[in-house]
């Protein structure tokens, strides 16, 4: 039996092109991977996790806030349970303790994150990833790059392009964003 990947169908018997598998040749198990994209979702909370480690001064923040008043900043349930995608892309880092345990929900903002938010750099369009990490399969980094104003584009342009662009927007009274994505 080759073990080549083959790509999961839905319901209607249509390529499902989010997901893949493979069977183990020694026990018959399915092995699923997932296809990780870079979305409008996942920026938005990139974006309020930049915010809070400005704000804090300490890049070295809990995603539940637990302790801390950031009002309109608070990362949304969504965005905390899709956390790890960030992660995947290498945007966030996990928080270690001396023994190189990850500390729970201690997060922090790595270099390529604040350079893409920035609009310095590209990132992988999507990663492939099994069993809480990166795929193995020489595939698992798609080719295709793209930088933050990329991912954020609409069919009526862009919401924004860079992170200097957000912070340049007028806030209200209360301190929220005036725009209809946050």
């Amino acid at each position: 039996m080759d073990n080549s990947y083959i790509f999961s169908r839905n319901r209607n018997g249509k390529e499902n092109k989010g997901s893949r598998y493979k069977i183990c040749l020694c026990c018959k198990q399915k092995m699923m991977e997932h296809k990780e994209s870079l979305t409008i979702g996942l920026l938005k909370g990139l974006y309020k996790f930049y915010m809070i480690v400005k704000d804090a001064k300490v890049n070295n923040v809990h995603t539940s806030l637990k302790g801390m008043d950031m009002g309109i900043r608070k990362l949304s349930h969504n965005e905390k349970c899709n956390w790890t995608k960030l992660y995947y892309h290498d945007l966030v880092g996990k928080i270690r303790d001396e023994k190189g345990f990850h500390v729970q929900g201690r997060w922090y903002l790595t270099q390529k994150g604040y350079l893409f938010l920035k609009g310095e750099i590209p990132c992988n369009k999507f990663v492939w990833s099994y069993n809480h990490g990166i795929s193995d399969a020489p595939d698992a980094y798609s080719e295709e790059m793209v930088y933050f104003k990329d991912v954020t584009k609409t069919d009526s342009g862009s919401w924004f392009t860079t992170i200097e662009d957000l912070e340049s927007r007028p806030h209200g009274n209360d301190g929220s964003e005036q725009s209809s994505i946050f």
